[in-house]
């Protein structure tokens, strides 16, 4: 396939003049079996169990899994290797996070990928996201791939050289870049859902097929390939292309209830409300009445119910792709259909990154909420001006963190990271800035035991250090003691327990 083959050529030069595998053109079919790096840095038995020093990202040798212990960002900026590669059989991804290069790419490995059920991944590059030089793609969880950099003629989201399959429920593949998602063999929407937006050509390769029940969805005057014509999906001499494609189940769950409607005003109809609304459906008797009672009790507010039906495991379970999750929020939290830039925004953060209860979160609140609320009698529990200072407050605490510890300005998508997770109370204030002090772009620094008692200095006591204070710190150290023990030692002090007050933020330790 011609235009497949011309992005791929394009590639492979970039990636070998940027030395972003370990590999030369020669060897390249040759690579060594199952090699994981992460910032250009091989993975071994010795660092595999931790492999950022923070606890938040292993990996397993003989299955071949990554883990994201804890939700991360692995963020990559320099030129001459990707945040991760992979050279092997089958690499799977587990858990929640991403790989994020303000560079070159996102990921690029010579293998299989596989993302599993209740994972959640987002790859992005700013010339491209995911490259997959041979192999194929397998998403049965959550993937999200992004070219940051629009503005040159060129780019992917994704490129996979083998063939693409989405299956699964709750599996979800996304792409945004200049070009979509390229695979040369076969496209298997089979369950699940698939969205592409982009400037030129959504999606590329050569056969494309949709299981039973799933519906297309294009732009009015976007051409598209299908299986049963043996056509291609773009033609490198055509002329027009689909710049966004979207493929769901043709049953997208649209609640009966006219969630306008407001009934007597009830504590009971409220519950009523969410069970037609939320899980669009009728309530059970035995479920409505507990319900009902804790919202009589005053134990749950209006905004701890609708926490309760949306991530439950019956909510959870429909599967629902990102803009079927967005609809119903907006019929239960604002009474309406989205509107175009609302929905356009939250998808935003949804495929960057941002999780399902924090969009929930966000949602509870607004005014639309607490009026909603205010006509059945329920309490919003929408803490509207509290966690708007929370929210500043958290943000101001981080850009310390990244301004004292690691001498630099905070980046948008880190900064988000940890407000959002401090606001939220996911880390504690020690937590957090240990995370800053064993982060691996903190470990490259390389500081001697000095230079690191006068980071905690001014990142635990908002001052330089003392002669007297520095020596004993720098001689515990020389002698053997761990700095994680200098570091709760330091966050043990009255001074970072006033600077957490300051900022509203729990100390932690």
């Amino acid at each position: 396939m011609k235009l497949f083959r011309t992005v791929l050529s394009t590639v492979l030069t970039v990636v070998m003049a940027a030395t972003i595998l370990p590999l030369t053109g020669k060897d390249i079919k040759a690579a060594e079996k199952n090699q994981l790096y992460i910032y250009g840095i091989k993975v071994t038995d010795t660092n595999k169990d931790d492999i950022l020093g923070d606890g938040s990202l292993k990996y397993d040798p003989v299955s071949s899994t990554l883990t994201f212990v804890t939700p991360h960002d692995v963020i990559e900026k320099t030129d001459s290797y990707a945040p991760i590669s992979f050279s092997g059989d089958t690499l799977t991804i587990r858990g929640t996070g991403s790989f994020i290069s303000e560079k070159h790419f996102g990921m690029i490995m010579i293998g299989n990928l596989v993302i599993p059920e209740g994972s959640d991944i987002t790859i992005k590059g700013k010339e491209s996201g995911y490259m997959n030089l041979g192999g194929d793609l397998t998403v049965n969880g959550k993937l999200a791939l992004i070219q940051s950099d629009q503005s040159e003629d060129e780019g992917v989201a994704g490129l996979v050289s083998g063939k693409i399959t989405v299956e699964g429920t709750n599996a979800s593949l996304t792409g945004f870049g200049y070009n979509g998602i390229a695979c040369e063999k076969a496209f298997s929407i089979n369950s699940g859902y698939f969205y592409v937006e982009a400037k030129e050509v959504g999606a590329f390769g050569n056969y494309f097929h949709l299981g039973d029940g799933m519906s297309l969805t294009l732009p009015s005057d976007g051409k598209f390939g299908h299986e049963e014509k043996a056509e291609y999906i773009a033609k490198s001499d055509g002329k027009t292309f689909a710049t966004i494609i979207e493929i769901k189940a043709v049953s997208n769950p649209t609640p009966a209830y006219n969630y306008d409607t407001e009934g007597d005003g009830t504590f009971a109809d409220f519950i009523e409300r969410l069970y037609n609304v939320a899980l669009g459906r009728e309530s059970e008797a035995e479920g409505k009445k507990f319900w009902v009672d804790t919202v009589t009790s005053g134990s749950n507010t209006g905004a701890d119910c609708a926490r309760g039906f949306l991530m439950s495991a019956e909510f959870l379970n429909k599967g629902l792709s990102r803009e079927q999750f967005l609809d119903v929020l907006y019929r239960t939290f604002f009474k309406r259909e989205a509107d175009s830039d609302g929905k356009a925004y939250w998808m935003d953060e949804l495929n960057n990154g941002m999780s399902m209860e924090t969009v929930i979160n966000n949602f509870i609140n607004s005014r639309e909420w607490c009026d909603i609320c205010a006509a059945y009698g329920v309490r919003s529990g929408a803490p509207t001006a509290k966690a708007t200072i929370a929210s500043a407050n958290s943000k101001e605490f981080a850009k310390r963190l990244y301004t004292e510890c690691l001498g630099r300005d905070a980046e948008e998508d880190g900064l988000k990271f940890w407000s959002l997770s401090l606001t939220n109370q996911e880390v504690s204030g020690y937590e957090a800035a240990k995370q800053f002090f064993t982060s691996a772009e903190f470990k490259e620094k390389n500081y001697d035991n000095t230079e690191f008692v006068k980071r905690c200095y001014k990142t635990f006591m908002g001052r330089d250090y003392d002669e007297a204070g520095l020596n004993y710190w720098v001689n515990l150290l020389n002698n053997g003691t761990e700095r994680e023990e200098v570091l709760k030692g330091f966050a043990q002090s009255k001074e970072y327990t006033d600077i957490c007050n300051t900022y509203g933020i729990t100390r932690g330790i």
